[in-house]
């Protein structure tokens, strides 16, 4: 990791992907450890008033759904339920400033982690949301440093849910919902000092 973290130039590329690596490797330990949380609110609720969620298992984000990148096709009528959860992981506008390191170009990026998560009820799907929302944010405050390319978060995320969608399966005329998630972080990435 030594050249990554003393890599020239601006980084978006480099902030996005590793970013990427570590959801890959850490979001479905962090989905188990939230699900376990609210597996006796969820028993309280539903023995107090018998309404959903009885209980909600959170679904493990598989590898290959998790992107670098804007995916807009995420969003198509044409997606399939099956690529749903997911997560895209955008480094999108940089910024340069100086005072963090004497002599050393850094730079402030503007990163944003985009879920959708799936459900067969709006109530599953908004539960669903909600917790993976909270499991990401829990990955990112746990590596925010990200492997020694960054000096951390500058802000708490700016957290955006959006209206529940439902779609029809194309195997029969069942319903079922998805309903997306938005963090936006502002870091301050690691710079290689210049050579003279």
């Amino acid at each position: 990791m030594a050249s990554e973290k003393t890599e020239r130039g601006v980084g978006l590329e480099l902030i996005q992907w590793q970013t990427t690596m570590i959801l890959v490797e850490n979001i479905n330990a962090e989905l188990d450890s939230i699900e376990s949380i609210w597996e006796e609110r969820d028993e309280e609720w539903n023995l107090l008033t018998g309404q959903e969620p009885s209980s909600v298992i959170l679904e493990h984000i598989s590898p290959e759904h998790i992107y670098k990148g804007h995916r807009p096709s995420l969003i198509l009528e044409s997606c399939p339920k099956e690529r749903y959860p997911n997560i895209s992981v955008m480094a999108y506008m940089a910024r340069p400033i100086t005072g963090v390191v004497d002599q050393a170009t850094n730079f402030e990026i503007m990163l944003d982690v985009e879920s959708f998560v799936k459900g067969d009820t709006e109530g599953e799907v908004d539960a669903r949301t909600h917790r993976t929302m909270e499991a990401l944010h829990q990955v990112l405050v746990k590596n925010e440093d990200l492997n020694g390319l960054s000096f951390g978060w500058s802000n708490d995320p700016n957290v955006t849910i959006t209206d529940i969608f439902t779609r029809k399966s194309t195997d029969n005329n069942d319903n079922w919902f998805f309903q997306g998630i938005r963090l936006r972080y502002n870091l301050t990435r690691h710079a290689r000092l210049p050579s003279f």
